[in-house]
């Protein structure tokens, strides 16, 4: 089966992650205020958990197409 075949929201890389599990990972790795280092970002879902979460992040991702995903992903959170 697909990995991210069992969420609602977008599947915008292939090994993306529900933001319920990442929001966990936060919540359970963090306080708030605390930074958080994802070296891995693929779509950005730490960094929408972050905010969520009132963490701030540092986002790692070397391929161009999920940079320019992450940054929607981001606005859109940031926007609601």
């Amino acid at each position: 089966a697909i990995p991210q075949a069992n969420f609602e929201e977008g599947h915008d890389h292939p090994t993306q992650k529900p933001v319920e599990l990442l929001d966990r990972l936060v919540r359970y790795g963090s306080f708030a205020g605390e930074t958080v280092l994802d070296p891995m970002a693929g779509s950005g879902t730490t960094g929408v958990a972050c905010i969520k979460n009132d963490r701030d992040f540092t986002l790692i991702e070397k391929n161009k197409g999920y940079i320019d995903q992450i940054y929607k992903r981001l606005n859109e959170t940031n926007n609601k």
